[in-house]
C-alpha cells in the first residue's frame, strides 16, 4: 500500500544523489556570462520516466521482498532481471537529465 510514497521518496532520493554526483564534476569556473538559462520543460520527459522506472523497480523490490502472490503483468513479477533493468534505467534517465541541465567540466588544458 505504501509503494506510491516509497516510489516519490526513492526517485527523489536518487535525483537528489545523482544531482550531487553531476555537479561535483561540473565546472567551477563558471562566469557569469558563461551561465545559461535553460528555457522550456525538454528534460521533464526524462523526470518523467526515470520515476515510472523507480516506480516498477520499486514494485518489483517489494514483490521480491513479500513473495509475487497474483502476478496480472509481466513487468511486476519481482524477478531479478527486472530489478536490475528499472534500476539501470533510472539512474540512466537522472544521468540523461543532469547531462541537459548542467554541462561537464572541460578537463582539456587551462587557459586555451
Amino acid at each position: 500500500m505504501l509503494l506510491p510514497v516509497w516510489a516519490v521518496l526513492g526517485h527523489n532520493f536518487l535525483y537528489i544523489s545523482v544531482g550531487f554526483v553531476w555537479l561535483s564534476f561540473a565546472d567551477d569556473e563558471v562566469t557569469e556570462e558563461e551561465v545559461v538559462i535553460r528555457q522550456g520543460d525538454r528534460t521533464y520527459g526524462y523526470q518523467m520516466a526515470a520515476l515510472l522506472c523507480f516506480g516498477m523497480f520499486a514494485d518489483n523490490v517489494l514483490r521480491r521482498i513479500e513473495g509475487a502472490g497474483e502476478v496480472w503483468f509481466w513487468l511486476s513479477s519481482g524477478r531479478w532481471e527486472l530489478i536490475f533493468v528499472f534500476g539501470i534505467l533510472s539512474v540512466a534517465l537522472q544521468l540523461l537529465f543532469w547531462s541537459e541541465v548542467v554541462p561537464l567540466a572541460n578537463h582539456g588544458p587551462r587557459g586555451h
